[in-house]
């Protein structure tokens, strides 16, 4: 199993104040971005606990433009979106199931 890292990045402020910082999550042995997580206010909160990434602490935030950000986030949104079609777990493929569908109502 390989090792997962957390990069911190962090784009600033938007008008109103808000944080731009995410964790881009990293597979070390293939080298290819895993997920994007808007940091939010949560800060390490922000990443589920059943992802286990390596924090690179020594490390400051990384800084980023803005439309870096917003494409990291738009490219980790598609990527899940397109597991998550082909998932085999229908809570996985469909959510949590809280909702139901048309034909079963």
């Amino acid at each position: 199993m390989s090792k997962l890292i957390a990069l911190h990045l962090d784009a600033g402020h938007t008008a109103n104040g808000n944080p731009r910082r995410l964790y881009l999550i990293i597979d070390t042995q293939s080298g290819n971005v895993v997920d994007a997580i808007d940091e939010g206010h949560r800060g390490h909160g922000a990443i589920p606990k059943d992802i286990k990434v390596v924090f690179l602490y020594g490390t400051d935030r990384l800084a980023t433009t803005p439309k870096e950000y917003r494409d990291l986030l738009r490219d980790a949104e598609t990527r899940n979106k397109a597991h998550a079609r082909v998932a085999t777990n229908p809570k996985a493929r469909y959510g949590d199931n809280k909702r139901k569908s048309r034909r079963s109502r």
